[in-house]
């Protein structure tokens, strides 16, 4: 069935498709709803009469890719783990979903690879289905412990953005890697 997209408002379908994401139409990262199921957004604050919108913007965007690389490279790490512990207990270099076989007699068969993860180990998706939890429970934990001060942004970053008067987010991240 297709889906008609009306996204101007104008009542003119834009797009048709027959797949449409599950957060093609919510997707709210102070929530669980979002691709990483964590929440990556601060509470809101009331900055008052201060335009520093462009410091709690900076802050937060370097607080959740911080987050987010943290669990990616947790995961990365993991699944190469879970591979190689796999191809050993198998004697099969194992992929993600590729299974690919060591074809080792000399027929024309080409049984080198197989696309379906049917052959994966025992267990293979227990294991990345528990990796994936700690990843995310890593990625949690690290939004937590983070938590740059936008009123430091706002008092120290004044060669270029000027505190409460305003800024650019943009800049602001040099001065973040900068000054740390």
């Amino acid at each position: 069935e297709d889906i008609d997209i009306d996204s101007n408002g104008d009542g003119i379908s834009d797009v048709k498709t027959d797949h449409v994401h599950r957060f093609s139409f919510s997707l709210d990262w102070s929530t669980t709803n979002n691709p990483d199921g964590v929440p990556l957004v601060h509470k809101v604050f009331d900055q008052g009469t201060c335009g520093s919108c462009w410091a709690s913007a900076a802050t937060g965007s370097v607080e959740a890719s911080a987050a987010r690389n943290t669990a990616r490279d947790y995961f990365a790490t993991g699944l190469q783990d879970i591979a190689e512990k796999t191809s050993i207990a198998t004697g099969n270099k194992f992929h993600g979903k590729m299974a690919m076989h060591v074809d080792d007699d000399d027929d024309d068969d080409d049984n080198s690879t197989n696309d379906d993860d049917s052959d994966a180990p025992d267990g293979y998706k227990t294991l990345v289905e528990e990796l994936a939890k700690e990843a995310r429970q890593i990625e949690r934990e690290t939004f937590e412990k983070l938590n740059l001060s936008i009123q430091e942004l706002l008092d120290c970053d004044t060669s270029v953005d000027e505190g409460c008067v305003g800024g650019n987010p943009l800049l602001a991240f040099y001065f973040i890697h900068k000054h740390g």
